[in-house]
This record gives structure tokens, sequence and C-alpha cells, in this order.
């Protein structure tokens, strides 16, 4: 499995982490897995939410082609 190191961290940062991960009882580790995984899906959600509009919004104005 790949390992990544993160410097310069800022430390609310690693805070905010550390109570996360404490709160979900997980390793640092597991927790920094965790909220990598859910922003990297939310990145393809909203892949997906702009092409699903664009296409409502092309069959509701749709494109007439004036010859």
């Amino acid at each position: 499995m790949a390992a990544i190191q993160v410097r310069g961290l800022p430390e609310e940062i690693y805070t905010k982490l550390v109570q996360l991960s404490k709160a979900e009882n997980r390793s640092l580790a597991q927790e920094t897995i965790v909220i990598l995984n859910k922003a990297l899906d939310l990145e393809d959600d909203r892949k997906k939410l702009r092409r699903v509009l664009l296409k409502k919004s092309i069959m509701i104005f749709p494109i007439r082609l004036l010859w």
C-alpha cells in the first residue's frame, strides 16, 4: 500500500484531525483515509452533477440550428 508524508501541515488541521479520529475511534491514519475518500468522492459527485445539469438544461433549452 502507498504511503504519504505531509510536511507543513497547519497545527489547526492536525488538531482537528486528532479530535475527529478520537471521536470516531479510529487511528490518525484511518481517519485521514476516510476524509480523503470522502473528499475525492465529493469531487466525482460534483462532476456527475454538472453533467446531469448540463443534459437537463439542453433538454429544457434545446439548441435550434438556424439554416
